[in-house]
């Protein structure tokens, strides 16, 4: 049984004037817009398993530390990527006499996925669903392209190690932020 990663190709592209990325007082609450956070693609890249990228963007499956430990998700995501991690709690699901409304929230539910380290990802849409972060996501992080560079170079990597799939993806990153400014691409990932 081996290691996989989900890695996600986001970019920024607003024309406000908003710093990239936005700012977010809360670390512990996960938003998705579609306004200004897009995917490149409706679902996850395949990058195959090549455990020194994994080593160098994670430290996954590695002896070398790598030149920046998982970050977790960033708190403002790509709708795409918040399709795929959410874990809904419906009201419905929480017998009434374990139900404690707090701002909106049952309480009790709300409480036990927090324990469990999810994180909540905003009110729900419908009055009922309550999304979190799955909890099983291994080593989630993200990277801007100039530290995904320098990840690889830190790990001695070179050409992407062969990976022509990975190697698209920079290569896409590049165009993107030639066109949209620096750091205004991302990769968001994690393991299983």
């Amino acid at each position: 049984m081996g290691t996989d990663i989900t890695v996600f190709l986001e970019y920024w592209q607003d024309s406000d004037g908003s710093p990239p990325w936005g700012d977010q007082a809360d670390p512990t609450v996960v938003v998705w817009s579609h306004r200004r956070v897009h995917s490149l693609a409706d679902s996850y890249f395949q990058v195959g398993r090549n455990y020194r990228l994994f080593g160098a963007l994670a430290g996954v499956r590695s002896t070398v530390q790598p030149l920046y430990p998982p970050r977790e998700l960033p708190p403002i995501i790509s709708m795409e990527v918040a399709e795929r991690v959410r874990r809904p709690i419906h009201a419905d699901d929480v017998p009434d006499e374990e139900v404690l409304a707090e701002d909106g929230v049952h309480y009790t539910a709300a409480l036990q996925m927090v324990e469990r380290g999810c994180r909540y990802m905003g009110p729900p849409a419908d009055g009922k669903r309550y999304d979190f972060i799955t909890d099983d996501l291994y080593s989630a992080s993200w990277l801007y392209l100039d530290e995904i560079d320098l990840a690889l170079s830190h790990h001695s990597i070179s050409d992407y190690d062969g990976n022509y799939l990975f190697a698209a993806m920079m290569s896409a990153m590049r165009t993107l932020e030639s066109h949209l400014g620096a750091r205004a691409t991302r990769l968001v990932f994690w393991f299983a």
